[in-house]
């Protein structure tokens, strides 16, 4: 036994003591690791969802941030010795950063380069106040982000650009011209364009168009071509979601023919879609929405607020047109299913049986400020049906909260 302050404690005693103090500074470890994890993240409740209207992740790049400008020459890639961007593009690594500095880059043509990349984490962009000119972007090199970036002309996305993201862009009198696979476009504002789309995808696969504002497209140009919000062709495998397309000429979507190599897997849900607000010389009325191209597979149109405009539906076998809101169809050959119409084309829809089964309702719906594009329903419940069959809503609004099953349009 061992004396200590007078009394006698057994050696298992003491190996229990020493077992169980362990055990408790192990505790306090734990709870002190776990009580700065709560003050940095938050608890679980109080974790905001990712959506619209939260603010943006930080995002955290590893990499070096390398400098090019329109005169740069061969150097070191810095502020003081800036190079070409062919130059950055070439030497950048992994989760570099590409700033353009101020000045006057003309038509853009970004050739492929000979660095091999996998991701899109090489992202270019523009200095902190950098007043960046750019009268295109002709782009054939992949694997890059793009970010926060002005264009006056044409953004042109070639085949071999596979694997691009176009993010934060505001692009006047011109649009993007998708050629290439695996592309996303997102965050941006494309108008004021003359006599051609606002995004138009042909012969691409796996693009993703989200969160964009595509408006004001006319047809007063000498080119012959119309003007679309958005115009695919030839195309697999798209997603057009949450965008707000309004006054283009021609349509707010078409699915169009092109070589005739077919569409298939497209999911357009969670839009705003207006035609012509006002119609005039600047925007001269079409389809707010045509999906009738024939050779269309597997279109899923769904949750959709599509107005100021003809809807027009085609009657491909497999295609599923759910839960939208329309202002007005132009013929009731489709099938449309658990949707809202507030009118229709009485001359051919004789005894529109389809709207009033299904799901499908007629009704009226008042917008908050249908004029300016926002198309969410004053009243919610003006949006609400009672669903019908097996088939799923979008998983989202237009502004990224969650859809319920019982609402049609992309209202938030």
């Amino acid at each position: 036994m061992t004396e200590h302050a007078g009394v006698a404690t057994p050696p298992r005693a003491r190996s229990r003591w020493r077992i169980g103090a362990a055990v408790a500074l192990a505790l306090v470890v734990v709870l002190a690791i776990g009580l700065v994890i709560y003050r940095t993240t938050g608890s679980t409740d109080e974790t905001l969802p990712a959506t619209a209207t939260s603010a943006p992740p930080v995002e955290v790049r590893l990499g070096p941030t390398l400098y090019a400008s329109p005169a740069g020459e061969k150097g070191p890639c810095t502020t003081t010795s800036p190079c070409t961007l062919s130059q950055a593009l070439e030497t950048a690594p992994q989760q570099a950063t590409i700033e353009l500095l101020a000045g006057d880059y003309g038509k853009l043509k970004v050739r492929p380069t000979k660095a091999t990349r996998t991701g899109t984490d090489v992202m270019v962009t523009a200095a902190a106040g950098a007043d960046v000119k750019l009268a295109g972007l002709d782009l054939y090199a992949s694997n890059l982000t793009w970010r926060g970036l002005t264009v006056k002309g044409v953004v042109y996305l070639r085949g071999s650009a596979t694997n691009t993201v176009i993010d934060q862009f505001t692009v006047n009198s011109g649009g993007a011209f998708v050629r290439a696979d695996d592309v996303v476009i997102s965050n941006s504002d494309f108008g004021y364009g003359t006599s051609l789309d606002g995004i138009q995808i042909g012969g691409a696969h796996r693009v993703r168009i989200e969160s964009n504002i595509v408006h004001d497209y006319n047809q007063n140009g000498t080119s012959g071509y119309h003007s679309d919000c958005i115009q695919l062709f030839d195309s697999s495998d798209i997603v057009i979601t949450r965008n707000r397309l309004s006054n283009c000429s021609n349509a707010g979507i078409i699915f169009s023919g092109g070589a005739g190599l077919g569409i298939a897997g497209v999911t357009v849900e969670s839009n705003f879609v207006q035609s012509c607000i006002t119609k005039g010389d600047a925007c001269r009325g079409g389809s707010a929405m045509d999906v009738r191209e024939p050779s269309t597979r597997g279109a899923i149109i769904r949750n959709n607020t599509i107005w100021n405009g003809s809807v027009r539906v085609g009657t491909q076998p497999d295609l599923v047109f759910d839960r939208n809101i329309i202002g007005y169809l132009a013929d009731c050959s489709g099938v449309v299913t658990n949707s809202i119409i507030d009118k229709y084309n009485e001359g051919v829809c004789k005894d529109p049986e389809m709207l009033t089964s299904s799901g499908n309702r007629i009704g009226q719906v008042a917008f908050v400020d249908m004029p300016a594009g926002d198309l969410r329903p004053v009243n919610p419940t003006d949006a609400q049906i009672e669903p019908a069959g097996d088939l799923e809503p979008a998983a989202v609004t237009v502004d990224g909260d969650p859809m319920a099953a019982n609402v049609a349009g992309a209202p938030n």
